[in-house]
């Protein structure tokens, strides 16, 4: 970048990343870091971070208008482009701009933070904004797409389209409405007959929206081993209970009538399960 040219950069601002631009006539190039792309993680429910190489000539990698029509379809959903050159490539930026009406700003990795070498700047960025997702083992720079709901990264990959997106934001719908009705599914309760008794236990609780479901659910859960052999689920609300405070009130006419316990007689070693 020459020298007259660094007057078109800004510094990173949050209140700045919702203004609107006109690319095509002067061009707005804002310094960005890993830390300020977390900062607007907070800011969107979704946020397409492209790590952009303005010479790339691969059919991987579109022109700016193509971005910045998926970044208008989904705007509504919440979704929010961040295009971050991985190049001070002043001269390709600007014709890209050129040739779209893209109207938000445009960023470049900040030197001071990544340096001159490609590489390894580039590694560093996708080290600071995907901490979990990179921590362990090399990173590919070949992929340049991160989508993240809130500090969440729910895809990358070197690939982006409407299909694509469309398909992340149904699953983080499906997987929210699925979260909301199991909240909102009955309790059961779970006996379970093992193989060697002829009664049922009860063996925990459980959420399921129906009595199959909840069977299905207890033979997951309760008999991974093949315990038993027999399963019965009875929904919560239909169980009524003693008070264990009145044990006492409850068992008190028993007491008197101790021949009914047998504890009188001897059994014979052919009777089984008593």
């Amino acid at each position: 970048m020459h020298k007259d040219q660094v007057h078109s950069l800004k510094p990173f601002s949050l209140d700045e990343t919702d203004a609107l631009r006109n690319q095509a006539t002067t061009l707005s190039l804002v310094e960005i870091t890993g830390a300020d792309i977390k900062k607007c993680l907070q800011k969107y429910p979704y946020t397409v971070v492209y790590l952009w190489k303005p010479y790339c000539q691969s059919t991987s990698c579109k022109p700016l208008f193509y971005y910045e029509r998926i970044e208008r379809k989904f705007r509504d959903q919440g979704v929010r482009l961040l295009m971050v050159s991985a190049t001070y490539d002043y001269e390709r930026i600007k014709r890209n701009a050129e040739r779209s009406t893209y109207d938000r700003d445009l960023y470049v990795m900040k030197d001071a933070a990544y340096g001159h070498k490609f590489k390894a700047g580039l590694e560093k960025m996708i080290r600071d904004i995907t901490p979990s997702y990179s921590k362990d083992g090399p990173v590919d720079i070949g992929e340049k797409y991160f989508i993240f709901r809130r500090d969440d990264l729910i895809y990358h990959g070197d690939e982006i389209s409407d299909r694509i997106l469309d398909s992340v934001l149904k699953k983080m719908k499906m997987a929210d409405n699925n979260s909301q009705n199991k909240n909102e599914w009955p309790l059961w309760e779970v006996f379970i007959r093992s193989k060697a008794g002829l009664d049922h236990k009860h063996a925990g609780s459980l959420h399921a929206a129906d009595a199959q479901m909840a069977i299905e659910n207890a033979r997951d859960v309760y008999t991974r081993r093949m315990e038993g052999v027999s399963i019965w689920v009875v929904e919560s609300k239909n169980i009524v209970a003693s008070d264990p405070g009145e044990a006492d009130s409850l068992y008190e006419p028993a007491n008197d009538k101790i021949y009914r316990h047998p504890t009188f007689y001897n059994l014979p070693d052919e009777v089984k399960y008593m």
